[in-house]
């Protein structure tokens, strides 16, 4: 099924610009045309939109995610395989998780250096 691009933006609740902006700046190579210039949608191309949604919530920069969506390759059917672009975006994104965790327990560690303190007593020690 192919979809417009008001339809892609509604069911994704995501701004037409900004799907023009992806579109424009390289994020969606193989996305269809009609004649008249229109942008069509398939589902594949709306699975690449959420995944870049998910993306930029993880606060990767666009350049990454650019990269992650151009590492999909072309099928001999024309169809794209994105098991780079899923691949690659959970290696980068358990490197962040690895590092969130190892800051919590930095704070972790810290914090029990500290005396406790009561919702009460929340007196700066002097």
């Amino acid at each position: 099924m192919k979809y417009t691009i008001n339809e892609v933006a509604q069911s994704l609740n995501m701004p037409v610009t900004t799907i023009r902006y992806y579109d424009k700046k390289g994020f969606l190579p193989f996305i269809e045309r009609k004649s008249s210039g229109y942008r069509l949608f398939s589902d594949d191309d709306v699975l690449v939109l959420e995944t870049i949604d998910c993306l930029k919530q993880t606060g990767l920069s666009l350049d990454e995610i650019k990269n992650l969506v151009n590492s999909s390759t072309i099928m001999s059917d024309g169809s794209y395989d994105h098991y780079a672009m899923f691949s690659n975006g959970r290696e980068i994104l358990q490197k962040k998780i690895d590092c969130l965790t190892e800051i919590v327990t930095v704070f972790d560690e810290r914090c029990s250096h500290y005396p406790s303190r009561s919702k009460n007593n929340n007196k700066e020690i002097e």
